[in-house]
C-alpha cells in the first residue's frame, strides 16, 4: 500500500511545491454544526447583498452640487446661429433684457445676416445687423387727398380681379400695398397720389397704384406682403431685383427710385444673362434669414429674443412666420477647430 501511494507522487524537494495536495475521500465527508451555522449565515448575507445592490441599482437619486464662478468678468460671451425660415432680414432684430434693466433693442454689433432661398441654402449676404434708421416723409407738404383728387385719381386702385389684367397691360409698375389702419401707410397717402400725378406728368412708363390689403387679403398673401406699407416694384407682374422700397418716404426720392429702376430694365434687355444671374438674388417666396453672432451679455439673470420689427412699417401679422431652428448656442469664448474635433469624436463615441 505505502510503495503503491509513493509511484503517485514526485519525490524529493519538487514535491513540496504542489499548491494542490489531494486530499483524503475519507477526510472530505466530515462534517461539524459549527460549519453548518457559518454556511447558512454566508448564504443569508449572499441574499440579502443581492437584493440591496439590486435595488439600489433599480433607485434614481439626485445629487445637487453649488460651483463657485470665480469668473472675474464682468460679462459673458453667447455664441448663437439661428435660421429664421420665412422671416425677411429686414426685420428681424436682436434684443436683450436683464434683471438690472438693461435693456438693447436691435442690438448690431458683431452679428451678421444672410438671405437664404427656398431650400434653406445661403443666397445673399446682406452685412452686418445694420441699425434701422427713421425715413424722411413729406406728407405735410402736401394738400389733403381729397383735394388732391379734385383733378382725378392718379394712384389706381387695384383688386384681386383686376391684378392679372393689370399687370398684362402694365410693363412696369409700382404698387403701395397698405392697411387703413396703419399709421405710416396713412402719412404716405398724399404722397403716393402726388408721386403718381408727378408720374404721369413726366411721361414715365411706370403705372403707380395701390391695393388694400384688409380687402383684399388674398392678393396680399399671395405676394407675401410681410409690412404695411410695402412699396414693390414690378416688370409685367414679376418683382423685378431689389423691388421693395425702403429709403425717405417722399415724391423726390420715390421718383429717383423709378427713374433708376427703368435704367436698370433697359440694361437689363441688352443681358439677358446678367439679368437672369440678379433674379437669382430675388425670391420674395422665401424670405428666410440666418443670423450668426455673438453677444456679449451680463452675468445677471436675462434673456435675448429676436423679434420681427421695423421702425419704418406696421407687421402683417397674418403674414409674420417666426419659425426658426437653433443650429448652435454655446458660452464663451469660441472653441479652436482642434478642440471643436475633439468634442465631435467625444460624441459619436
Amino acid at each position: 500500500m505505502g510503495k503503491g501511494r509513493g509511484k503517485g507522487r514526485s519525490s524529493g524537494w519538487f514535491s513540496k511545491l504542489d499548491m494542490f495536495v489531494k486530499l483524503d475521500e475519507e477526510l472530505l465527508h466530515e462534517s461539524t454544526y459549527f460549519g453548518s451555522i457559518v454556511s447558512v449565515v454566508c448564504l443569508v448575507i449572499m441574499v440579502l447583498l443581492m437584493i440591496m445592490e439590486t435595488g439600489e441599482f433599480l433607485n434614481t437619486s439626485f445629487q445637487s452640487k453649488i460651483t463657485i464662478d470665480d469668473d472675474a468678468m464682468s460679462q459673458i460671451r453667447i455664441n448663437f446661429n439661428i435660421t429664421m425660415h420665412d422671416l425677411s432680414c429686414d426685420y428681424a432684430t436682436v434684443d436683450l433684457l436683464d434683471v438690472i434693466g438693461t435693456q438693447r433693442q436691435n442690438v448690431t454689433a458683431d452679428i451678421e445676416k444672410w438671405q437664404l432661398d427656398e431650400n434653406g441654402r445661403r443666397r445673399m449676404y446682406q452685412g452686418r445687423n445694420r441699425k434701422q434708421y427713421e425715413v424722411n416723409h413729406d406728407h405735410e407738404q402736401h394738400p389733403p387727398l381729397h383735394v388732391l383728387h379734385e383733378n382725378g385719381v392718379h394712384a389706381v386702385d387695384v383688386k384681386t380681379g383686376t391684378w392679372e389684367s393689370f399687370t398684362k397691360d402694365e410693363e412696369f409698375s409700382f404698387v403701395d400695398f397698405y392697411a387703413p389702419w396703419c399709421i405710416w401707410c396713412q402719412r404716405l397717402h398724399p404722397t403716393w397720389e402726388k408721386f403718381a400725378e408727378d408720374m404721369e406728368g413726366a411721361g414715365l412708363p411706370v403705372r403707380v397704384a395701390k391695393v388694400n390689403c384688409v380687402e383684399e387679403p388674398d392678393l396680399c398673401r399671395n405676394q407675401k406682403i410681410m409690412a404695411f406699407p410695402t412699396l414693390r416694384f414690378f416688370h409685367h407682374g414679376d418683382p423685378v431685383t431689389g423691388g421693395d422700397y425702403r429709403s425717405d418716404r417722399t415724391t423726390d426720392a420715390l421718383m429717383d427710385f423709378a427713374k433708376r429702376k427703368l435704367e436698370m430694365e433697359d440694361q437689363y434687355k441688352k443681358w439677358p444673362e446678367a439679368r437672369q444671374a440678379h433674379k437669382a438674388n430675388w425670391n420674395p417666396d422665401h424670405p428666410g434669414c440666418l443670423l450668426v453672432g455673438h453677444l456679449l451679455v451680463n452675468r445677471v439673470p436675462g434673456n435675448f429674443h429676436i423679434e420681427a420689427r421695423s421702425v419704418n412699417h406696421n407687421l402683417n401679422a397674418a403674414a409674420t412666420n417666426l419659425s426658426h431652428t437653433v443650429n448652435h448656442l454655446s458660452f464663451g469664448p469660441e472653441l479652436s477647430p482642434d478642440k471643436q474635433r475633439r468634442l465631435r469624436r467625444v460624441g459619436t463615441s
